[in-house]
């Protein structure tokens, strides 16, 4: 079994900017596994790298989510938790919507895994504020193969998936899109239970 964070990849493909004057910032941190409510989007989006290829998912420039069309949202649905929140995009050259993915999970082994921390304890989760080695717990890995981690005081700002959990692959998130040739998206391994 492996874990990986899943990341875009903007130095490969477009990746959608915004050049709002004033633009409140701290908005573009509202993805961290909660459910949109009051999100205020940027309104002059567009794409500064429009030499490179278009991928299928779109990273957004300073923000904690990407997004996608609706076509490849469709392709996906099979393996997207029902609580994913697709929010439609105000860029006008063609129809995006922004994945809010709000399934969090708490199959992080919290006494195993090492942390970041404000007092250089590796083991002080009060004071953590990212992961330093991943330690997962397979019994506690849900039926939803792309997840955000719950983690008290972590910010639950990176996103996750597994792969080998499942009897039948084609219902995890990873082989899902390596499958269809989906573009934009990377894996970066970060626990891999054969290596633990």
């Amino acid at each position: 079994m492996k874990v990986y964070e899943i990341v875009t990849d903007p130095d490969t493909y477009q990746e959608l900017s915004f050049d709002d004057n004033g633009y409140d910032l701290d908005q573009l941190e509202f993805f961290k596994g909660a459910r949109n409510g009051t999100w205020q989007q940027p309104k002059n989006w567009y794409v500064p790298n429009v030499m490179a290829e278009k991928g299928d998912f779109v990273s957004i420039d300073g923000a904690l989510a990407f997004a996608a069309q609706k076509e490849t949202l469709d392709l996906l649905r099979p393996v997207l938790p029902p609580q994913t929140e697709k929010i439609e995009l105000t860029y006008p050259d063609e129809r995006l919507y922004l994945i809010n993915f709000t399934w969090m999970s708490e199959c992080l082994d919290y006494e195993k895994s090492e942390y970041c921390t404000a007092t250089d304890d590796p083991k002080d989760l009060e004071n953590a504020y990212t992961v330093e080695k991943y330690i997962f717990d397979p019994d506690k890995f849900s039926e939803h193969s792309v997840f955000r981690l719950k983690a008290g005081r972590i910010l639950p700002i990176r996103l996750y998936c597994y792969e080998g959990v499942k009897s039948n692959p084609e219902e995890e998130f990873k082989y899902f899109v390596e499958k269809n040739n989906l573009k934009g998206l990377l894996f970066r391994t970060v626990w891999d239970s054969e290596k633990e």
